[in-house]
């Protein structure tokens, strides 16, 4: 994937191309499993590979709809399948083929005070995030990317310039996180906006179920952190 998939179609001249998707099975935030299998965040190493695309689906309709999707793109595609997004409730997902386009991001709930982004799994405490942000009368506009790279700037630009605060959240860690991408997209775009990350620390992710909490950017970290954004 880093030396091949991405390069071939160029490095040939357009005379070859690796049409593949690339499934990985992408570890959460729990506890129990330890540093080695409780990385989350890879996704943004693989969208730093020029002509890769890198999807991150957060319940079983995009799953389905992404996969297919990605399986006909003409370019290689990473992935990731986040286990810990199949808890909870999950919408309908028809026995036909269809396809979730690439690059199109999704508005899981319409604000008007603070545009809220995350993917999966950050998604699964976003979720749980929001009564108690209704709760403290922020209306939150939540928006789930679906698709890294290709990245649907627009629809995050639009939000932003309605609510001028952005909050992202993310299970990746702070240096190198996705979301730092995210917020530098919009903050060229949109003048003036406030802008605020929350991510895992720099540290493997420990075994023991209480530290792992503390560590984890959970609904009542999102709400905290989404109750000083209105302050600013």
């Amino acid at each position: 994937m880093f030396n091949q998939a991405g390069k071939l179609r160029p490095m040939t001249g357009g005379q070859a191309n690796m049409p593949l998707t690339l499934i990985i099975g992408g570890a959460g935030r729990t506890k129990g499993m330890a540093g080695q299998h409780t990385d989350a965040g890879q996704e943004a190493l693989f969208t730093q590979l020029p002509g890769v695309k890198v999807v991150v689906p957060s319940n079983a309709y995009d799953a389905k709809g992404l996969l297919i999707a990605a399986i006909r793109d003409p370019d290689p595609v990473v992935y990731f399948d986040y286990g810990e997004v199949k808890s909870g409730a999950q919408p309908d997902v028809p026995d036909d083929a269809y396809e979730v386009p690439l690059g199109k991001a999704a508005i899981r709930q319409p604000g008007r005070d603070l545009t809220l982004v995350a993917w999966a799994p950050a998604t699964v405490d976003v979720t749980k995030a929001l009564p108690g942000l209704a709760k403290a009368g922020i209306s939150v506009e939540f928006i789930d990317p679906r698709s890294l790279k290709p990245l649907d700037v627009e629809t995050l630009v639009a939000s932003a310039t309605k609510t001028r605060r952005v909050l992202v959240v993310e299970h990746g860690h702070y240096t190198g996180g996705y979301g730092s991408h995210v917020i530098a997209e919009i903050v060229q775009a949109v003048p003036g906006v406030k802008a605020r990350r929350i991510t895992f620390p720099d540290v493997p992710c420990p075994g023991a179920a209480g530290m792992v909490e503390w560590l984890r950017p959970d609904a009542p970290k999102i709400i905290d952190a989404s109750m000083q954004m209105m302050r600013l």
